[in-house]
């Protein structure tokens, strides 16, 4: 069997292994997954990206929003949202209309680093459907039982790329205190509220090993590979936890011996 053929087995074994051996196998499959992150998506826009773990740059004619599916990582997966820009108009990422300003915009530029490329990322709720959403991208207001999931990722020249959680305010509670009354005027979903979006947010960690390539062009293909990932899905099969990101043992709960009094 050729090496391709002996890669391809092993991939399909840990995805076999995913759904039926618990955490260990889920964890191989989610290092598999983090090993070669690819995802698709549709909606206007136009660009192509490069990002490696020193360099991430984008040229971007027309900018994104889209609709994805696939895997970026543990966090945004499946289905998600996306704003993206990148040159000419990243370096003027805070005069945009679409995308809030950042707490920091006043700050020098070289403290806030240079925006060679500019990604938003949301994942939105089951309630996404129960209203219209907004034509535009980022959508700084959403309905939804739970926050959604969000970050923001800057692009980065002999830096690495900086990614940061966005962070999502509960409307009800900033200006109606714990009233559900305007809630209801609006016809918010039973158990919904609204969602507003800000920037700003706590630092995640970047994928320092990572190589991808994206291309957009009203249809796009996102693909990458992250060798250290890899490495620690193919030691985990030894027991080796590389990256240490491996899912947490279950818990047992083991009967308590019958106390004498």
């Amino acid at each position: 069997m050729s090496a391709a053929g002996r890669l391809a087995g092993c991939a399909a074994f840990a995805l076999l292994l995913g759904a039926c051996t618990g955490t260990w196998g889920r964890s191989r499959t989610a290092d598999l997954a983090d090993s070669f992150p690819f995802s698709l998506g549709m909606g206007p826009g136009v660009s192509v990206s490069v990002r490696t773990p020193m360099v991430s740059i984008g040229v971007t004619p027309v900018q994104v929003r889209s609709d994805r599916i696939g895997y970026d990582d543990r966090l945004i997966h499946g289905s998600w949202r996306e704003y993206q820009t990148g040159l000419p108009w990243s370096p003027w990422l805070d005069d945009l209309d679409d995308v809030p300003r950042a707490p920091e915009s006043d700050s020098p530029w070289w403290r806030r680093g240079v925006p060679l490329m500019y990604r938003w990322r949301a994942k939105r709720d089951s309630y996404k459907d129960v209203l219209p959403s907004t034509p535009h991208e980022p959508e700084v207001e959403t309905w939804g039982s739970q926050p959604p999931v969000g970050r923001e990722t800057l692009g980065a020249l002999l830096t690495m790329s900086e990614n940061r959680a966005i962070e999502f305010r509960d409307l009800r509670r900033l200006e109606a205190g714990a009233d559900d009354a305007p809630l209801d005027v609006v016809g918010a979903p039973t158990r919904g509220t609204l969602w507003v979006a800000s920037r700003g947010g706590r630092r995640v960690p970047s994928s320092w090993d990572l190589f991808e390539l994206d291309v957009f062009l009203f249809i796009g293909v996102r693909a990458g590979v992250r060798p250290f990932e890899f490495l620690d899905f193919l030691t985990g099969f030894v027991g080796l936890d590389l990256a240490g990101d491996d899912l947490p043992h279950p818990q047992t709960f083991e009967p308590e011996p019958l106390k004498v009094f």
